[in-house]
């Protein structure tokens, strides 16, 4: 018996040496193999025009992990030889009205321009008894030399340590991850489809110039992704935060050095200012719950959306929502609830309003078959006429802030039955309006829902006003059609007031606002009334007050009109 026991004993002594010989032999092999992965991603992209490379390449990690290190990478690219050369590629992707004949003159008339730094050391490793796949970033101070013709750049980034993703694969296990290792590297796509959990810190990082004036800084960026299976569906969540970004003048000076030669691809951009957003934040968490594969989405499987909490932030506006989606099969059920809220500044409408304007500066020269006629008509417009013309159009979207839109409602249905609609609360409130409708709505049944409106009659003016805003630029640009617009009449517009007056009286709020509610009922045959009137009797009103002013006489075309005379920029607004 002790001799058999002495037997096993080195019998499994031998095993496990010989084991620990394979695995060892796996490993270094495995090792060897993902080292050559990497040389050969970078001698591919040699190949392409890309002249990157590195110091040199570590392998570590054994026994339970695997590490490559690639240290100080380096690159160096001639910008303008690559976008020559893929210039066919680079137009084929453009949107069909995009200009794209200019882009192309834009590349051609590419000065030469040579792209060159340093990149933070990178370790990239697998865990081999857990699947988790992990990147770490070094601290340092990349540097990058941009020389575009005789102008030469030199810019540093100073990154704090700590920079890091990590990623769990769906299989586990120490054969697989073993195994996994030279293919993830090798097949990107692969890998991805079998993620499970994605979670990266990106530690905070200062961009200066040559002179140590500061171009960019951020604090600590964090993202995180799961997606879990769950019986036939998934689980899946992601949050991102990002406490603070912030550009400065520098930056821009830096973005405009490089939209400048490419202008006609970023002149939409030129408006945009990275200092005038100043310190921006974002916080954001999400969860879903659904099938499998999104394709499978239908009135049979339940799905869920959850957006726990959207914060943003900089100077020129603030937005917060939470959201929720949930729909439930058999019977079929759906509960809906939105807050969202936004407050903007004087500073975001100049912004946008010029955005708009070089939209509309973009429309004369992009080629569009479904505008033809109106490019026609405006190809003979400077851009300071077009201003002029099109300023009619822009409004102020601070003059509706705060804005807030807030819904709470749920439906079920049963099979061969109509839905049952319940709205606990559905407001969309800005800085003079407001609306807020509370109830329920069912087809064929009785039916409640009252609707609260504030500052109602003002809305109808300034809507009506904008509405003549657009009409009058339409008749300018294309007289033939813009002239079949409907013109409303101010009796329209009086006897659309008196309806409404005639239905619900306004009564003052204790800020003086405006209030007048109307409140919509139903029986159970679904005959509705509004305020107690009948239907037939909210149709005389509206025959009396509306109707008749509906369709007013025609008017004879406006002469075609001589281009416009610039004048400067205003900021229209709805109503003061």
């Amino acid at each position: 018996m002790k001799k058999f026991l002495l037997f096993v004993v080195g019998l499994l002594s031998i095993l496990a040496v010989l084991g620990a010989v394979l695995f060892s032999g796996a490993w270094f092999m495995q090792a060897r193999y993902a080292k050559q992965q990497v040389e050969d991603f970078f001698t591919m992209a040699k190949a392409q025009g890309y002249d990157i490379g590195y110091e040199s390449l570590e392998t570590a990690g054994f026994p339970i992990n695997l590490t490559i290190t690639i240290v100080k990478p380096h690159y160096k690219v001639r910008l303008d030889s690559l976008l020559k050369a893929n210039q066919e590629k680079i137009l084929s992707v453009l949107p069909p009205n995009y200009q794209r004949d200019a882009v192309a003159q834009d590349i051609q008339a590419l000065p030469e321009w040579t792209e060159e730094g340093t990149v933070a050391t990178l370790t990239y490793g697998i865990n081999f008894a857990s699947d988790k796949v992990f990147m770490l970033v070094d601290g340092g101070t990349p540097t990058q030399t941009s020389t575009i013709g005789t102008d030469v750049k030199n810019y540093t980034a100073e990154i704090a340590p700590g920079s890091n993703c990590g990623a769990e694969m769906v299989s586990t296990g120490m054969m697989h991850g073993l195994w996994s290792a030279g293919l993830i590297i090798q097949d990107w796509q692969t890998a991805l489809n079998n993620l499970r959990i994605v979670h990266c810190d990106f530690s905070a990082r200062t961009l200066k110039d040559s002179s140590g004036d500061v171009l960019a800084s951020n604090d600590k960026i964090s993202f995180s992704l799961s997606t879990l299976p769950d019986k036939d569906m998934r689980s899946t969540q992601l949050t991102f935060s990002m406490p603070r970004i912030s550009g400065t003048a520098a930056l821009d000076a830096y973005m405009n050095r490089y939209r400048a030669l490419m202008p006609h691809v970023t002149q939409l951009q030129n408006a945009f200012s990275y200092a005038m957003y100043g310190d921006t934040s974002v916080d954001f968490a999400m969860s879903m719950h659904h099938p499998t594969a999104l394709q499978q989405l239908g009135p049979q499987l339940p799905f869920n959306i959850t957006i726990e909490r959207f914060a943003f932030k900089n100077n020129l506006s603030t937005q917060t929502l939470d959201m929720l989606l949930d729909y439930q099969p058999q019977p079929a059920h759906v509960t809906a609830k939105l807050n969202l809220d936004a407050t903007v500044t004087p500073e975001y409408d100049t912004l946008f309003n010029q955005l708009m304007l070089q939209q509309f500066r973009q429309m004369k020269s992009a080629p569009n078959p479904q505008m033809a006629v109106f490019q026609q008509t405006i190809a003979s417009y400077t851009d300071e006429q077009l201003d002029a013309l099109f300023t009619p159009l822009l409004f102020s979207i601070h003059y509706l802030s705060p804005i807030g839109l807030h819904i709470d409602g749920n439906s079920m249905q049963e099979a061969g039955a109509p839905p049952n609609v319940i709205i606990n609360n559905a407001e969309i409130s800005l800085a003079p309006y407001g609306i807020k409708a509370v109830g329920n709505i069912q087809l064929a049944k009785p039916s409640h829902v009252t609707l609260t409106c504030r500052n109602l009659l003002a809305l109808l003016d300034d809507v009506f006003g904008y509405y003549a805003r657009v009409r009058s630029v339409g008749v300018q640009i294309l007289p033939d059609h813009g002239v079949n617009l409907p013109n409303p009449s101010a009796q329209l517009i009086a006897g659309m007031k008196q309806l409404l007056t005639t239905v619900a009286a306004p009564q003052k709020d204790p800020a003086g606002n405006d209030m007048m509610v109307y409140e919509y009922v139903s029986d159970a045959a679904g005959m509705p009334s509004i305020n107690s009137k009948p239907m037939n009797e909210l149709m005389a009103l509206y025959q009396q007050d509306v109707a008749a002013y509906l369709n007013p006489p025609a008017q004879p075309p406006a002469p075609a009109p001589q281009a416009a005379p610039a004048k400067p920029l205003v900021k229209a607004v709805p109503r003061k």
